[in-house]
């Protein structure tokens, strides 16, 4: 599911059936009728506890979500793995809700390149005052980040990475500039060349460069650097999952 479709517009009709998330301390917010069904589920309002509380149609009636002594909306990002399919919305403070609904966007990513079905995933009505399109973007760049990262080096090598970069400054309307192969040795890049001299020339070597707003020579030049490792480091897998962490 893309992320544009895990935010709901407060206005749209599936938001009047939304499910409420109230997050919840030890000790209170929790309405008479859930106390006793949260006492039974060992539910005490610490931080990643969280009880489905059902009405009495039988039907999901509300969710509490504990907050511990002091909520970080942050830790919403866990509720895209643990709610169920539906459509939810947040009950907090304003801006603790823009952020948790951020947070909930973060925690959607899955990688599931390889995987032909979709799995049905939560949905949350966007708070209000949330920027969407800003959410999407941030939640967006890292998913994609987290999916290169993730991708295996077989499909996942300077080309994948030069195509990507491209798409980027498309979008972006940033300049692209690449040296590809023996070509970086006459921009004076050995140690670039060298590293992956060996690669069929498919996966040849390569120096992205891309560029914003080159033209505003009034605003400070700000050069980020980045290396990647696009080739099967092997010996990693020698050690345990944990071992990696």
């Amino acid at each position: 599911m893309s992320l544009p479709s895990r935010l709901i517009a407060a206005d749209a009709p599936e938001a009047s059936g939304a499910v409420p998330v109230r997050f919840v301390g030890p000790g209170g917010g929790m309405i008479e009728r859930a106390t006793g069904w949260a006492q039974v589920n060992g539910f005490t309002g610490a931080p990643g506890q969280m009880v489905l509380v059902p009405g009495a149609d039988g039907g999901l009636d509300h969710v509490l979500v504990g907050a511990g002594q002091t909520f970080d909306p942050w830790s919403a990002r866990a509720l895209a793995a643990k709610l169920p399919t539906g459509v939810f919305r947040l009950e907090a403070e304003p801006e603790d809700a823009r952020t948790a609904a951020l947070a909930f966007l973060l925690g959607t990513y899955r990688f599931d390149r390889y995987k032909t079905v979709e799995r049905p995933s939560p949905r949350l009505v966007a708070p209000e005052g949330l920027d969407v399109d800003e959410a999407i973007r941030i939640a967006g760049a890292c998913a994609l980040v987290r999916e290169m990262v993730d991708t295996p080096a077989a499909d996942m090598g300077p080309l994948q990475i030069e195509t990507i970069a491209r798409e980027i400054a498309e979008s972006a309307g940033a300049t692209l500039t690449v040296i590809t192969g023996d070509a970086l040795l006459e921009a004076d890049y050995p140690a670039v060349h060298a590293v992956g001299r060996a690669a069929v020339p498919a996966r040849a070597p390569r120096l992205i460069e891309m560029g914003w707003r080159l033209d505003r020579t009034d605003l400070p030049l700000v050069a980020l650097v980045g290396k990647g490792v696009v080739f099967d480091t092997g010996g990693l897998n020698i050690k345990a999952g944990a071992g990696m962490r």
